[in-house]
């Protein structure tokens, strides 16, 4: 995959760079340019489009899962424990459907445990405070507004995809450093 560098490079002469080349370089991490690379105009609604595809299979699992805790005729726990426990049963599986295919080119910079868990705190981490909210969201929707659980959670959901969004993409996947890169900015 070529990258669009920002810097260094007039708009009539753009530079690139061969990310895959680097990706699979030896080159050490420390000490290179410590600007991140721009990100390419084609590459946001794709990894938009894919945020969205993993989130909504994310959905189904929250659904299902609510389902299977909450509802009278399964286990019927609580409808806020349950709501958790569906959220961060989804999240898990969010996280691995974005891990691999959303954000899979920038998580192979560091494949390692160690970052694969780093990632998954943060993911989880954002992604709590939106569980937080859907819970509040849900509650109100459904005590104070007499909303059906299901129509709501689904609304809930929509908002809380939002925050996610948002958020993963400042905080969550970093996006690899590329030597040599002059004038790379975020």
């Amino acid at each position: 995959m070529r990258l669009l560098c920002s810097g260094g490079a007039s708009a009539a002469s753009p530079k690139y760079y061969d990310y895959g080349a680097w990706q699979s370089s030896t080159l050490p991490h420390k000490g290179m340019n410590d600007r991140p690379f721009s990100r390419p105009p084609a590459l946001l609604p794709r990894r938009y489009l894919r945020f969205g595809i993993v989130g909504a299979s994310g959905v189904a699992v929250d659904m299902l899962a609510l389902f299977a805790l909450a509802d009278p005729r399964m286990l019927g726990w609580d409808l806020s424990l349950g709501k958790a426990i569906a959220a961060e049963i989804a999240i898990f599986s969010n996280f691995a459907g974005n891990e691999l295919w959303t954000f899979g080119d920038l998580s192979a910079v560091d494949v390692s445990w160690r970052g694969r868990v780093g990632r998954f705190g943060k993911f989880n981490l954002i992604c709590a405070a939106g569980i937080g909210l859907s819970i509040l969201l849900l509650n109100l929707q459904t005590r104070f507004f007499h909303i059906n659980i299901y129509a709501g959670n689904l609304t809930v959901i929509l908002i809380v995809s939002l925050w996610n969004f948002g958020m993963n993409l400042r905080f969550g996947w970093k996006r690899p450093r590329i030597p040599g890169c002059p004038g790379c900015a975020s």
